[in-house]
């Protein structure tokens, strides 16, 4: 695992500790999608709420596509009684999830 790690560093033009940052930050993304999700698809949370204990309100959405995991409500149910950001960031996030909502 060392090697591979001082491999990606050099590739990467990085040092050790910025990869293994990265790659636990990746993992612990992982992670938390799967647990949140598990929780969506056992009906212990909504789609809102597992996505925002998690903090990837969009990548969740992609992944519940990806898994094609039932969702039982619209986007506007989403908006509605999801969405609490700040209006700029609220409008980004609007257009990108239609745009991935719209490709389903």
């Amino acid at each position: 695992m060392a090697k591979l790690i001082d491999e990606v560093a050099e590739r990467e033009g990085m040092d050790r500790s910025t990869v293994i940052r990265r790659f636990l930050s990746q993992a612990v993304r992982t992670w938390l999608i799967k647990r949140y999700l598990e929780k969506y698809q056992r009906g212990d949370l909504t789609l809102w709420q597992a996505a925002s204990r998690c903090g990837l309100f969009l990548e969740m959405i992609q992944e519940v596509r990806k898994r094609e995991i039932p969702v039982p409500y619209t986007l506007e149910q989403l908006i509605e009684h999801g969405f609490r950001l700040k209006e700029e960031v609220y409008l980004q996030a609007v257009g990108r999830a239609r745009k991935i909502i719209s490709e389903n």
